[in-house]
């Protein structure tokens, strides 16, 4: 388990090289060769967890600087020490660089003719999930990208199984439930208005059913489905011991097995130095089990205390109620990063603070706070129609991301020039992502984005002012 795979290897700054022959998204090393290579387990409870990460951050301090390569097919072969350092930003290669996490599933869109009492007219599904579409889309950017989650042990879990690998994705952590199914989310389509809505969930068995009247549908709860019932485990650990990031959203949060599984993901993320990047995708459908109020906490009491980067849209923003503005988010993105700070749980380590944030409105443009840099950009035309913005806010994130990785990670995001210049691309993806029906159909590969960048000015409002009160906070 991640955990004990991580514990293992870091507490005694170990790493594990992919296998001679095995690619970004091949099959890695099969858990039995990682525990015999580091003599972990890989079974653990909540409470052992703890315990590993406090006995991971004192051994840490004693010994960081040996790395293990395991060679050909997963087999122990020899060992080389090197004299590189984990703390420092080390990795081998192990094909992945993102560590997705979170839902994968079904858009269904339903279309409907609200003026013939509301039948369906047409059924399409998509494939879709806030943290598989980013996957998708990092992994197209030419990001090694992992993602890990659940499907149902059905042929709607084989498809969308296929559909992660053949965008390059690694799918070693995506987990089969037996027992639940795969995810459907119904979103109603009025064929005349082009009005949507997220109505609820479905299986493959229960779609025939669906979109026969307006009064709506009998719709499976919430939490009948494969992506709430996953853990930790999941997760090889040897994504660990090569990513630089870890992306998660929300919607994990809702359900109390995914919801423990993200926690500890990016507990594990930040021991081992990871970048976590938490893309808040509000979305009350999922929520449906809990009040306003208590959905609001758990999410802010989770990105303020485990998130390095935050995503956040004008319509999450007004929903986790910061006391800030969209209109003051966007001119001047750093007013939520101090409130989201400011939001820390009690007893949160000082070191765990938000870092960087970014504010998208679609058409309003987006904003962003990041490493003192404090800027806005304008909203992106693709030149294409605007057909589906399912996917959009995930586009943007993933094209953060792999764009960041790309100019050199983190730290050069201290140059406002490079750091506006991320964003700009991270905005050209968003654009890009709604010129078809379906979060993933229209993700742009690297070669894509690169022509409509050649093609395309964006206007920049950077804020230099507020660089340097930023940078002495």
């Amino acid at each position: 388990g991640v955990c004990a795979g991580v514990c293992a290897g870091v507490c005694a700054g170990v790493c594990v090289r992919r296998p001679t022959g095995t690619g970004a998204s091949g099959a890695g090393i099969a858990r039995s060769g990682l525990r015999s290579l580091n003599g972990a387990r890989f079974s653990r409870s909540a409470t052992a967890f703890g315990q590993d990460l406090r006995a991971c951050r004192a051994a840490r301090r004693q010994n960081r600087a040996t790395v293990i390569s395991a060679v050909a097919d997963g087999k122990a072969g020899e060992a080389a020490s090197s004299a590189q350092s984990v703390e420092l930003g080390a990795r081998d290669d192990a094909g992945v660089d993102v560590i997705a996490a979170g839902e994968v599933l079904f858009d269904l869109f339903l279309e409907v003719d609200e003026g013939d009492a509301g039948t369906a007219v047409n059924t399409t599904a998509r494939p879709g999930g806030a943290n598989a579409n980013a996957a998708v889309a990092a992994a197209r950017m030419g990001v090694g990208t992992a993602f890990v989650g659940a499907v149902g042990a059905d042929e709607a879990g084989e498809k969308l199984r296929a559909t992660l690998s053949a965008s390059g994705v690694n799918v070693d952590g995506l987990v089969v439930n037996p027992t639940m199914p795969t995810r459907y989310v119904v979103v109603r389509t009025d064929r005349r208005s082009g009005e949507r809505s997220f109505t609820g969930f479905a299986s493959a068995s229960e779609i025939p059913s669906l979109g026969r009247s307006s009064d709506g549908e009998t719709l499976r709860a919430a939490d009948g489905f494969a992506d709430c019932e996953w853990s930790a485990d999941a997760c090889p650990a040897l994504f660990f011991y090569a990513a630089r990031v870890l992306l998660t959203g929300t919607l994990s949060l809702a359900f109390a097995a995914s919801g423990a599984a993200v926690r500890e993901l990016s507990a594990a993320a930040r021991m081992c130095k990871l970048l976590v990047v938490v893309d808040v995708n509000w979305r009350d459908v999922f929520w449906s089990a809990h009040d306003e109020a208590s959905a609001r906490k758990s999410i802010i009491e989770y990105i303020s205390s485990s998130a390095d980067i935050v995503k956040i849209s004008d319509e999450d923003l007004e929903f986790l109620e910061l006391g800030v503005t969209s209109e003051d988010a966007l001119a001047d993105a750093s007013k939520v990063l101090d409130a989201l700070n400011a939001a820390r749980p009690v007893g949160t380590p000082a070191s765990s603070r938000v870092s960087g944030v970014l504010v998208t409105a679609g058409a309003r443009g987006a904003a962003y706070a990041i490493s003192g840099c404090v800027g806005r950009i304008d909203a992106v035309s693709s030149g294409l129609p605007v057909v589906d913005t399912t996917g959009a806010g995930d586009a943007f994130t993933a094209g953060f991301v792999a764009e960041m990785l790309r100019v050199g990670g983190f730290g050069a995001l201290s140059d406002p020039s490079v750091c506006e210049a991320v964003v700009r691309v991270a905005a050209a993806c968003g654009a890009l992502a709604c010129s078809q029906q379906g979060a993933m159909q229209a993700l742009p590969t690297r070669p894509e984005l690169d022509a409509f960048l050649q093609t395309t000015n964006l206007t920049s409002k950077t804020n230099n002012h507020s660089q340097q009160s930023l940078r002495s906070q």
